[in-house]
């Protein structure tokens, strides 16, 4: 048997070795480390300029933490859970400021996929590269990550970290690399960053809800939103002290509100309660101000750009932060300070959709269209499938009344999302406006079926059925809207509360039609009313209410404040502004000074607007007082040949197939 047991001998040596080679036999806890040597460190630290890739210069300190791999045995796969723990260890190296870290959303554009390490370091404009792997098993984790230098392909570290599968070990283990980074980069750590490793919770399965419910949240679309908000809910039943549980459930209700999909009446007070709560415990915590600052602007409270500040104090390198803070910019009525702020979040998150859009349509509130649509151009070639690049390029050509062209490309981006009851509702809306109601029914018709709460595409039929004399049915979608109290989305309210206001007109009885305003928009009755893009036309036509009730100075005081508003820099820019242009014109009508309107409408007419002009002009009661005007009744025929011009090229396109024809009822 000698023969025999030295065989055996030597198999067991050589399992040993494998098992070695594999990573576990390390005792419990362990890290198993390859020290960078000095050249690697220069190398990491100084980032000379590459000798190729096109005089490609990234920073020094610019990391990119590339997805991880699961090395899971079996079937069982538990890719949130891997994807969240990449997501934590990309955010506490971000909490470095001296870092330039890419942002999770442009890293997983390339999960799945066979990425060349120089390739992948130019697109995302980083030095470095950080890949990883992860394998579960029973109750032990291990993860082995590398850093690469992204031009030389070297690994210039390397590093294994085998622990029990815990949140502490988790957190320990985020501490470790964090803290080796920074030493790779001779970088200083703020205090915040260099926190021990103890988790927010003991139980696992309410962190991995957690990393899950964010995820979710981050992938958008109403469905992912609902499942976000229930894992966020099991992590808050399985540890109620766990605060980021809390966080995770108060970021994606605000967002199920921002999206329609909750009633901000029915979630307010507990949104509130979990984001105070967690700001006491924690006035650190940029997760929570950041939440705080979503839900703040959703509601119109202006605190919001200084709750968007606290965070970036906090986090500056959020990418995802520093886009929201510069849609709440330019919401605000300021897309000029909004610009540096979206610069820098593309640079940190350069192959995601979400900065390039706000970019494109900050662009468009500059009213600097060109540029607006080379950045919504990237996004077609960054990702041809998704219908954002296509149909924001056609509200930037509604913006400059260029109606044929935004049919156009609202169409290619229905193509791609065939099922979304937005994109109909604007190509429903550019029909109306072109005054093809024949193929407007027909989308009109095609929603009927589809749309129960959502906003824009309910405001988009209740102006439609206005126009083509249905006023009860649009009354009946208004009403139900404002009973739902629904959010305004795409200046769907304002729609809304037009119509309520026409019916107390048709029942001769103003102070009804005060009262639904005095209900749904109390700011406007302030002694000194704050008007923003949110209530400037319902404001118009609630001055014009009071003017038939005999409250005149009350009026005076929304119409002068209207005006004021009207003349900020930027306010009527973009495709929001163009719903906005005709505002002033309204206000001046409403006071009576004639020659004022007709000036300020002749104004915006020859700059190009057009977005539903005939509802805006001819069937607004708000220009009455120049209705008779020649002067009024040539800007009309003016609008009517250009709208009978575009439609003409609309209706060539759809004959060469370029525009697609309405669909059915039952598709």
């Amino acid at each position: 048997m000698p023969g025999v047991l030295k065989g055996i001998v030597i198999a067991l040596i050589f399992l040993v070795m494998l098992m070695i080679g594999a990573g576990w036999l390390h005792p419990p806890d362990s890290k198993v480390s390859e020290p960078l040597s000095p050249p690697a460190l220069k190398t990491a630290t100084e980032s000379p300029a590459s000798e190729g890739a096109g005089g490609f210069e990234p920073p020094g300190k610019s990391i990119a933490v590339m997805p991880f791999i699961e090395l899971n045995a079996g079937p069982v796969r538990t890719p949130f859970f891997i994807s969240g723990i990449h997501a934590e260890v990309a955010a506490r190296l971000a909490q470095n400021p001296a870092l330039k870290i890419t942002a999770v959303p442009s890293v997983e554009t390339l999960a799945g996929t066979d990425w060349d390490v120089r390739i992948t370091g130019e697109r995302l404009g980083v030095a470095h590269l950080i890949e990883g792997t992860v394998r579960q098993s029973k109750d032990r984790i291990r993860i082995r990550l590398q850093l690469i230098d992204a031009q030389t392909t070297e690994a210039l570290w390397a590093e294994t970290y085998d622990r029990v599968l815990s949140v502490d070990s988790l957190f320990e283990i985020q501490a470790e690399i964090a803290g080796t980074i920074a030493d790779i980069f001779r970088t200083e750590q703020t205090s915040r960053h260099t926190r021990n490793g103890v988790g927010p919770t003991t139980n696992l399965s309410a962190y991995r809800a957690v990393l899950a419910s964010r995820q979710l949240q981050r992938r958008g679309g109403l469905t992912a939103l609902t499942s976000a908000v229930e894992k966020a809910r099991q992590a808050t039943f399985l540890d109620p002290e766990y605060t980021d549980a809390g966080i995770a459930l108060a970021s994606a209700l605000t967002s199920g509100i921002d999206s329609g999909l909750f009633r901000i009446e029915d979630e307010a007070t507990g949104i509130l309660e979990i984001l105070d709560s967690a700001l006491s415990q924690d006035p650190e915590n940029a997760r929570a101000w950041s939440a705080r600052a979503h839900y703040q602007s959703i509601t119109g409270d202006a605190r919001a750009l200084g709750s968007y500040r606290r965070s970036l104090e906090i986090n500056p390198g959020d990418a995802e932060t520093l886009t929201d803070y510069a849609i709440a910019l330019q919401s605000a009525g300021r897309p000029g300070e909004a610009l540096p702020h979206l610069f820098r979040a593309v640079e940190l998150d350069p192959l995601s959709l979400k900065p390039q859009l706000a970019l494109g349509t900050t662009y468009d509130a500059l009213d600097q269209h060109e540029k607006a649509r080379e950045t919504f151009g990237r996004i077609r070639e960054m990702q041809p499938s998704h219908p954002a690049g296509y149909r924001e390029a056609g509200l930037s050509f509604l913006a400059q009344g260029r109606l044929d062209e935004a049919l156009f490309w609202m169409n290619q981006a229905r193509v791609l999302d065939p099922k979304s009851v937005e994109i109909a509702g604007w190509i429903l809306f550019l029909n109306d406006c072109l005054e093809d109601y024949a193929a407007a029914d027909k989308w009109s018709a095609w929603l009927a079926g589809k749309v129960t709460n959502q906003p824009q595409p309910l405001a988009m039929q209740a102006r439609h059925f206005y126009l083509t004399g249905d006023f009860e049915l649009a009354l009946q979608h208004s009403n139900l809207a404002l009973r739902l109290g629904l959010p305004d989305r795409l200046s769907s309210d304002a729609v809304f509360m037009r119509i309520k206001r026409d019916e107390a007109l048709a029942n001769g009885d103003p102070e009804s039609g005060i009262r639904v305003f005095a209900d749904h928009h109390p700011d406007l009755f302030r002694d000194q009313p704050d008007i923003g893009a949110d209530n400037m036309n319902q404001a118009t036509d609630l001055a014009l209410l009071l003017n038939l009730a005999g409250r005149r100075d009350e009026a005076m005081v929304i119409l002068r404040a209207v005006i004021t508003a009207h003349e900020k820099p930027y306010f009527t820019g973009g495709f929001a502004g163009a719903q906005l242009k005709t505002a002033r014109a309204e206000a001046l009508a409403l006071l009576g000074d004639q020659a004022g309107a007709l000036a300020e409408l002749r104004r915006v007419v020859n700059q190009g607007w057009r977005a539903s002009w005939r509802w805006r002009t001819d069937l607004n009661p708000n220009f009455d007082t120049i209705r008779n005007r020649d002067e009024f009744r040539l800007l009309l025929l003016e609008l009517e040949a250009d709208t009978m011009l575009q439609r003409s090229h609309v209706q060539g396109m759809a004959e060469t197939g370029e525009i697609a024809p309405p669909p059915s009822v039952e598709s």
